[in-house]
């Protein structure tokens, strides 16, 4: 079953309206209409939040949607240090040359 049937089905048997269900989350109305008519997925802190509320595990609402699990995966790699140019450039320029640096302070110049 797709995240946005499941979403929809287990709001109506806890009873809540979009808008209660959006007040829980800190989120408006919309969003849940949102997700319900399958146009956005919601967030993976969103995702903990709703199997709190609905008392489903995350396993429920993550396995039964291929795209969800698309999005949980994307949004679990953009955190990889190695994925961000920036970074890396940083770490490059870190391992390339102050370690260097350092060690020949240390080693060779016995500066400290």
């Amino acid at each position: 079953m797709e995240i946005s049937e499941l979403i929809k089905e287990n709001r109506k048997l806890k009873k809540l309206s979009q808008e209660d269900l959006a007040k829980q989350l800190h989120i408006s109305r919309q969003s849940i209409s949102k997700w319900e008519t399958g146009k956005t997925l919601p967030t993976t802190d969103q995702l903990i939040l709703l199997s709190e509320i609905f008392d489903l595990s995350l396993d429920t609402l993550l396995k039964g949607d291929p795209n969800m699990k698309e999005k949980v995966k994307k949004e679990s790699s953009q955190f990889l240090w190695w994925k961000d140019p920036i970074t890396r450039r940083i770490m490059f320029v870190f391992w390339s040359v102050i370690i260097p640096l350092l060690f020949i302070l240390k080693y060779v110049l016995h500066l400290f």
